[in-house]
């Protein structure tokens, strides 16, 4: 488990403005990004933004970047710089805080001394906004390259915590040390530097240095404004992801390949091998590597397991929940057995699941149950070491008896789903619509609300064909009777577009009747929910969860 070995290769994608970047290890998909030109993230871009609130309470304070929402940011992520002692004082002028050692929390002061409203900050996007939430911020700067990162407010070197071992940690620390770095700037060597060479970082040096000189010309811009944007998503990942030990790069679009070679050659200029190729060839990209039935597959619920078991993954508000189903390992004989290698296969899936669709958060696994503890610890262990191998930080704690594992992985972007589904209109993202018979009861009842309070007005309804077919089947005595009530009359629109039940009044034509009719509701005012009545002339709204089209006629 852990890092996948074998045959790795990056696959770009690009199609009608979509960009789809892709790692695959022997023909299997083991990440993926996607990414649309209206749906951009703006992680890594480093604004000039300015104050528009401060929260005492949160500790905390909203910043205007010219993206749409205010960002958040928090006290922990206040450069010393503008503590009130330090205001003014220039980041880079080799007094900052050593690299990997911010001041602590209970030593900073408060976020009221430090920023007031109308202060202008230069603040770095560190996480996608999600849903209602803005982006978070923070005044820590950092320019990734592909060995190193640049930490302009920072002194000193270091490296890369996911480099434990003590003897290598010294290697590269004294690689580091004989490096020609900067002045008044800190850099970490990446773990993706664990293999570079001495002028492979070196350059990766000179590019970074060469960026925050750029950066800096642009800060006497006035607030809000972009000082600096995220590279491409395809040149994003080639940063993060590359290296020495991957095929070249398959890029289906010669501007992206162009740009991605022009990258791998500033940052890794020795080397002679072929770094990107172009496909060719009339079949699709994703699908000539084998990995487009893979992409596909994201969005099903259910993952079958080798064994013959499968994951069930269901999102909601709070968290991510994960279900083992032990599928056809049902033998009586050797059910520990059985129980034990579901749950090793389930925990190497569950964490290439998370990192294939970016799921973050809490998320709560329930495992097969097992009877003996070194079961469990050894399941544990297998997740806690299927997610080591991320690049996202992971905290898995110990299985509890009733066979529940709470993982808490980090998250800076949105996931695959949102970048390529949308919330269904009609249920609104909970995969259920309102059942025909229900249908049909909410329409009389928003019948009756209405003609209650709109007596003498006429009533036009508009629903889908089969609840519109069953009221007049069905229930024309109920029709009759609320017409006789509030003296109206009622007249059904079969609307095949309808994805719930819509109700507009309209003043009485001076001879009464019903009719059923085809056609589609006129363009009206803004819909209302069915819970209030409407005001004449406009359309009443049960929300949207309507019954199932039917397609037949009246």
């Amino acid at each position: 488990m852990g890092k996948p070995s074998g045959k790795k290769k990056i696959v770009v994608n690009v199609a009608g403005g979509e960009v789809r970047v892709a790692i695959c290890c022997d023909g299997r998909l083991e990440e993926l990004w996607v990414e649309h030109p209206d749906r951009v993230s703006p992680v890594g871009n480093i604004y000039r933004g300015r104050i528009t609130n401060v929260e005492r309470g949160l500790q905390a304070a909203f910043v205007d970047c010219g993206i749409g929402k205010e960002g958040f940011l928090h006290m922990t992520d206040v450069h010393p710089q503008y503590f009130p002692a330090q205001r003014g004082a220039r980041p880079a002028d080799g007094k900052g805080e050593a690299v990997g050692k911010r001041t602590r929390r209970r030593d900073r002061p408060f976020i009221e001394n430090c920023l007031r409203r109308g202060d202008e900050v230069v603040v770095q996007v560190i996480k996608d906004g999600f849903g209602r939430k803005g982006p978070a911020l923070s005044t820590y700067l950092s320019l990734p390259g592909r060995t190193l990162v640049m930490l302009p407010q920072s002194r000193g070197s270091g490296v890369s915590r996911q480099v434990d071992d003590d003897e290598e940690r010294r290697r590269l620390r004294d690689m580091l040390s004989g490096l020609e770095l900067p002045e008044g700037a800190g850099f970490i060597l990446r773990t993706a530097g664990r293999d570079a060479s001495k002028g492979d970082l070196q350059a990766d040096a000179r590019h970074l240095s060469r960026m925050w000189s750029a950066i800096s010309r642009r800060m006497k811009h006035p607030a809000p404004t972009l000082l600096w944007k995220e590279h491409e998503l395809a040149t994003q990942v080639v940063r993060d992801r590359w290296g020495r030990d991957f095929e070249p790069i398959a890029v289906d679009d010669k501007a992206t390949a162009g740009r991605v070679l022009e990258y791998l050659k500033l940052t890794v200029p020795r080397t002679r091998r072929t770094l990107v190729e172009a496909h060719r060839g009339g079949q699709p990209i994703f699908e000539a590597h084998g990995i487009e039935a893979d992409v596909e597959k994201l969005s099903d619920r259910s993952v079958t397991l080798p064994s013959g078991g499968s994951i069930v993954i269901d999102q909601t508000e709070a968290l991510v929940a994960i279900d083992v189903n032990s599928g056809r390992t049902r033998a009586r004989k050797g059910a520990d057995e059985l129980a034990l290698k579901a749950n090793l296969e389930a925990a190497e899936e569950v964490a290439r699941q998370l990192r294939l669709r970016d799921l973050g958060g809490l998320v709560v696994v329930d495992f097969i149950d097992m009877d003996h503890q070194r079961d469990r610890d050894r399941v544990t262990a297998a997740l806690a070491d299927a997610l080591a191998g991320h690049k996202e930080k992971a905290t898995v704690l110990p299985m509890n008896e009733f066979g529940l594992v709470a993982v808490t992985r980090q998250r800076s972007r949105a996931s695959v789903a949102s970048s390529i589904y949308d919330a269904c209109p009609h249920c609104r993202g909970a995969g259920r619509v309102m059942s025909q018979p229900a249908s049909v009861a909410r329409l009389l009842r928003m019948l009756c609300s209405t003609a209650a309070s709109h007596r003498g007005m006429a009533i036009q309804v508009w629903a889908p064909q089969e609840v519109v077919v069953d009221v007049l089947n069905k229930h024309r005595g109920s029709l009759d009777a609320i017409e006789s009530f509030a003296g109206a009359q009622v007249t059904l629109f079969p609307d095949s577009e309808a994805g719930g039940v819509r109700i507009a009044t309209v003043p009485a034509p001076p001879t009464g009747g019903r009719l059923a009719a085809t056609g589609p509701p006129p363009e009206t005012a803004d819909t209302a929910e069915s819970g209030a009545p409407p005001a004449a002339g406009t359309p009443a709204s049960d929300g949207g969860s309507g019954a199932r089209r039917a397609g037949h006629g009246v």
